[in-house]
């Protein structure tokens, strides 16, 4: 039986143990209740961290999403003018060998 069952039952009168007054039931269901009680605030202000960290993390994770967007983008740019500059490049030999032939002669 776990601790908690324990201390709840503990009130049970077995043969080996004397009666527990009514007042000892109430004593001990108090201190019980106290326990419970202030494990309750300790939860609730831990979730209220969690939730203040997940919020933080959430609006984190939405800034770094934009950046990856805005990074995504920019890469997209920069191979529009890589193919641009490569296709003039192309050009420029081509003209470059059109050239050599007029002055070769071929």
């Amino acid at each position: 039986m776990s601790n908690d069952r324990r201390l709840i039952y503990r009130y049970r009168r077995s043969p080996s143990r004397p009666r527990t007054s009514n007042r000892e039931v109430i004593n001990e269901l108090e201190e019980h209740n106290a326990v419970l009680h202030a494990i309750n605030e300790s939860l609730r202000t831990e979730l209220a961290n969690v939730e203040q960290r997940n919020r933080q993390l959430m609006s984190d994770r939405s800034t770094l999403r934009e950046r990856e967007i805005s990074y995504l983008n920019e890469m997209d740019r920069l191979a529009e003018r890589r193919d641009r500059a490569e296709a003039r490049a192309e050009d420029v030999e081509e003209r470059i060998r059109l050239m050599r032939r007029v002055f070769t002669g071929r």
